[in-house]
């Protein structure tokens, strides 16, 4: 028997589609691939978590996907989960919740939190409701949207925090890309010709560049607006509010 944890499927949702930037045909095409995948990691005698938002409109046909899916399945309550899904045979249903998974104590709750019990400890907080779209130090996003739209293992979900804990100690944008590429920046003035020098250094501005309007694209999408200028038309005042920008919630859009 092994224990899993997943939120924010959104079954029936078909605007989750953009808005997620789901790799799906349409919603027919979206359902039917999360009850295959749901089902690929999970047995029958297994337990399941759900973090919430299980589905959006409509209920009666939710209930189809609930029963086609492995698994005892327990709810925690996301802002989508209506009272009559809350009515469904799950084997419970909570607001949050504390559960041991393999002697770790796991705080579960749809959304990300600040603190929660046992922090202090060393316990992970599992979440949903952000779709991938923001991070807590010492939590872990169990949504589909993180995880290749299927169920995560406590052991996998808490991997990826220490990974991710890892990156966040790195100080500078130095710091991160590989060993070879430092070495041969800090060794070019030795042994490169000019011309070298020079053509390293420009396709090194061209790949930073790129990437920059990668993050800032990104940025653009999670402030709810639509990418009209590349980078190199923003103004530094414009920059700035994008690197500030909030990820906004999903709120009830149908």
């Amino acid at each position: 028997m092994t224990i899993f944890y997943t939120a924010d499927n959104h079954f029936g949702h078909a605007k989750i589609l953009g808005m997620c930037k789901r790799p799906f045909r349409d919603v027919r095409h979206m359902n039917a691939e999360l009850i295959r995948r749901w089902n690929e990691r999970v047995g029958p005698d297994d337990i399941v978590y759900h973090l919430g938002d299980f589905s959006f409109r409509p209920v009666a046909q939710a209930e189809q996907y609930f029963h086609a899916l492995n698994g005892r399945k327990h709810l925690i309550l996301g802002n989508h989960d209506k009272p009559s899904v809350r009515d469904w045979p799950w084997e419970s249903v909570s607001e949050m919740k504390i559960v041991e998974d393999a002697g770790t104590r796991i705080f579960l709750c749809h959304y990300p939190v600040a603190e929660w019990p046992s922090l202090y400890r060393g316990a992970p907080h599992f979440f949903g409701h952000v779709h991938g779209n923001r991070q807590v130090s010492g939590a872990m996003d169990v949504g589909v949207d993180v995880w290749g739209y299927a169920p995560v293992t406590a052991a996998e979900a808490i991997a990826a925090i220490g990974e991710r804990e890892e990156r966040r100690q790195k100080k500078t944008i130095a710091d991160f890309g590989s060993e070879l590429v430092r070495q041969v920046a800090e060794r070019a003035d030795m042994w490169m010709e000019p011309w070298e020098r020079e053509h390293l250094a420009g396709a090194i501005d061209e790949a930073a560049m790129s990437a920059l309007d990668d993050v800032l694209c990104q940025r653009i999408d999670q402030a709810g607006g639509r990418i009209a200028r590349r980078v190199a038309d923003l103004s530094d005042e414009e920059m700035r509010e994008i690197l500030d920008a909030r990820v906004p919630d999903l709120g009830d859009d149908e």
